[in-house]
């Protein structure tokens, strides 16, 4: 697909069904980032005499900001499922889902994402003297009927 700017990647909510999703690009979306790392399991062996460490739980969340308006559906949905602790389902793509390749991509492949059932554990208040009211959100993934997150590519 080549390079990208952050102002081309897409933030995504599920309005339809797991099975039958129907994605809503929120775009009500300041900085965001997509930590991913794994924690440390310690694996070592007296027989080595250094410390060994295999990759264990996979650590992913989405952290993004929004900007402070009650009449945007997106700041609603996130806000409803961060007050009633409900699941909601979020994308994270480096183009538009449901769509072949973009021109930057000559319209070969499909849009790489990450589609992640998840809880939202932060949503705080930001008042900046100068600058518009923000909410920072993070997202994690959750206790589902799924087996967890997956990694799609759609073509």
């Amino acid at each position: 697909m080549g390079k990208q700017v952050g102002l081309d990647m897409k933030l995504y909510r599920n309005t339809g069904s797991s099975g039958t999703p129907v994605w809503d690009i929120i775009n009500n979306v300041r900085d965001l980032t997509g930590p991913d790392s794994y924690s440390e399991a310690d694996v070592s062996v007296r027989n080595v005499g250094i410390k060994l460490t295999e990759p264990a739980l996979r650590d992913i969340s989405i952290e993004w900001e929004m900007i402070y308006d009650d009449t945007d559906p997106d700041f609603t949905a996130i806000q409803t499922a961060y007050a009633g602790k409900v699941l909601i389902e979020l994308a994270l793509a480096d183009g538009l889902i449901g769509t072949a390749g973009s021109v930057a991509s000559g319209g070969t492949a499909g849009s790489h994402y990450i589609r992640i059932e998840c809880k939202i554990l932060k949503f705080e208040r930001t008042e900046a003297l100068e600058g518009a009211n923000a909410y920072a959100v993070i997202a994690k993934p959750c206790w589902s009927s799924a087996t967890g997150p997956t990694i799609t590519t759609v073509s």
